[in-house]
C-alpha cells in the first residue's frame, strides 16, 4: 500500500541496502498502521496511515523522479514549462561549476 517510504537495511556490503518490500516481500506499511516516531508533538501521539484517497493527489506527485539534465537538454527550451526550464538552468550551472572545479584542480 505505503511501499514509498524507503525503510532500508544495510547489508554492510558498500553501497547496498535492501528495502522493506524486498526483504519481506510486502509493502512498508499499510492503511490503519502506527508510524512509530512520526510524532512532532510533545503530548501527542504516533499518527496513524489513512487510505490513499485520504492525502491530496499532489503528495503522491512528490514520489515521482525529477528529469535529469540530459532528458531535458533533449527537449526543445522553448517547449519546456517554467518548473523544468529552472530545474534544466539549475543542473546546467551545477555541472559547469563542477567541470571548472575540475580544470581548477588540474
Amino acid at each position: 500500500f505505503f511501499q514509498f517510504l524507503p525503510f532500508t537495511e544495510h547489508t554492510g556490503k558498500k553501497g547496498e541496502a535492501k528495502d522493506a518490500v524486498a526483504m519481506t516481500g510486502k509493502p512498508a506499511l499499510e492503511e490503519g498502521d502506527v508510524v512509530k516516531g512520526a510524532n512532532i508533538f510533545k503530548n501527542g501521539s504516533d499518527p496513524v496511515l489513512k487510505g490513499e484517497k485520504d492525502y491530496p493527489a499532489w503528495l503522491f506527485a512528490l514520489l515521482e523522479p525529477a528529469p535529469a539534465l540530459q532528458q531535458l537538454s533533449r527537449n526543445d527550451l522553448s517547449t519546456l514549462s517554467s518548473k523544468e526550464s529552472e530545474r534544466f538552468f539549475k543542473l546546467s550551472n551545477r555541472q559547469s561549476i563542477k567541470e571548472k572545479n575540475i580544470q581548477l584542480a588540474k
